[in-house]
């Protein structure tokens, strides 16, 4: 993504949400290598089922998980999404075994 780009998306956004903090906003590039990564939907608290179902899938595939830390991608709103709807990206590192 350019510079104008991203300046262009903050144009936009500032028109629609007015006092959003835009200059919280960056644009860069990520390098997470390779990973796997499975929609969670529901509450945060049940996360854990979601990542049971990752591990055995890396289990029964020759893989195995290369990290502890993992990252979370909040795709709904949680004050206008009800717990049970909500949606998250969950992602972690892995690797053959």
């Amino acid at each position: 993504m350019t510079d104008a780009l991203t300046d262009a998306l903050k144009a936009y956004v500032a028109k629609k949400k007015p006092g959003a903090p835009l200059e919280k906003v960056r644009c860069e590039r990520l390098s997470d290598g390779f990973c796997l990564q499975m929609l969670h939907t529901g509450c945060y608290d049940d996360e854990y089922i979601t990542f049971s179902v990752m591990e055995k899938y890396c289990a029964d595939n020759g893989y195995r998980r290369t990290q502890r830390s993992h990252k979370e991608i909040y795709l709904s709103d949680p004050q206008k999404t009800p717990p049970e709807k909500l949606k998250t990206a969950l992602r972690f590192g892995i690797g053959k075994i």
